[in-house]
């Protein structure tokens, strides 16, 4: 399979092919933080990029994938979240200067959801000021 198809592929896809290892979480997410590291300097999608931690987790989710424990239904999946959700510990500006430093100290429900199914948080993409 090419990064391409990788990229376009859905999160249920993603998450079949991490539970029968037809893909690893850490295979997935190297692909897209690549494009995303290529195209983002031209199209400025991401205000926020969590690379390292990204490739962090994918590294941890592969680890439970290979010790056969249960998966959760987004297990290893990378997602992206708008920057008008709160993210605990990460920079949410709502779009506007007048939040630059604005670090919520609680995720919204979404992203509480997300990541206990297993997904993995990739960054915050931009928006207009106040959305």
């Amino acid at each position: 399979m090419d990064s391409l198809e990788i990229c376009y592929m859905s999160a249920v896809e993603m998450a079949e092919a991490i539970k029968s290892r037809k893909l690893s979480s850490v295979e997935i997410m190297d692909v897209v933080l690549s494009r995303i590291e290529r195209l983002n300097p031209k199209v400025n999608a991401y205000c926020t990029l969590l690379a390292e931690s990204a490739r962090k987790q994918a590294g941890e989710a592969e680890k439970i994938v290979m010790k056969g424990d249960e998966l959760g239904p987004l297990h290893g999946v990378p997602f992206s979240i708008k920057d008008l959700t709160f993210t605990r510990g990460i920079r949410t500006t709502f779009g506007s200067r007048i939040y630059e430093n604005f670090i919520p100290d609680k995720d919204a429900i979404v992203v509480e959801r997300l990541r206990a199914a297993g997904a993995i948080m990739l960054g915050k993409t931009n928006t207009p000021e106040f959305g």
